[in-house]
């Protein structure tokens, strides 16, 4: 526990230094801790011993580490083959698509189901990939999602019984605390 302590309060500082930096050295070497400014959003973390919700999404997910990786290499995967794909299909007819990380941009944005509208595919092969790419998306999300919402329902139910037991044992000694109490009263009089 205290090694744990001593992190978070490692944390806390690192967090607040740039803030102080700034005030000491204005302008030039306080943008670049600027950086660390995000750890404040771990601070907000330390909140999670409090909250039974977050502590179980953080299990699930520990015990999904496997399905994530899975979900994340099979999109990269998609990410980079269809992004490939629609920028030799439509590059040189459709300048959205004039380099592959642009087209990347898209499949991001076409398999996350977002479909901003800023760049779509006109031509025939084009809007074919497209479609072979939206159904892929289903199959690369679709799968792994069911096995860590699984995970999230098993650890969830798993969470519950055990802080029944919990309770229970708490209950089961404090009625023997009380019954002992309620003996060595009734035996002293």
């Amino acid at each position: 526990k205290q090694w744990y302590q001593r992190r978070v309060r490692g944390v806390d500082f690192v967090s607040i230094l740039p803030y102080y930096i700034g005030l000491i050295f204005p302008g030039g070497i306080a943008h670049i801790f600027v950086v660390l400014r995000v750890l404040r959003v771990v601070r907000v973390l330390r909140l999670a011993r409090h909250s039974d919700g977050i502590k179980i999404i953080f299990l699930a997910l520990s015990t999904s580490v496997s399905e994530l990786f899975f979900l994340i290499f099979f999109w990269s995967i998609a990410i980079i083959f269809f992004g490939s794909l629609i920028h030799y299909a439509e590059g040189k007819k459709n300048k959205d698509f004039d380099s592959i990380p642009r087209s990347a941009w898209w499949v991001v944005v076409t398999m996350s189901s977002v479909g901003y509208g800023d760049c779509y595919p006109e031509t025939t092969l084009g809007k074919l990939i497209g479609s072979l790419c939206i159904m892929s998306c289903m199959l690369v999300l679709a799968l792994p999602m069911t096995v860590i919402i699984s995970k999230v329902t098993r650890t969830y139910h798993a969470y519950i019984q055990r802080e029944n037991r919990i309770e229970l044992r708490r209950q089961i000694t404090d009625s023997k605390k009380a019954e002992a109490s309620e003996l060595n009263s009734s035996t002293a009089v």
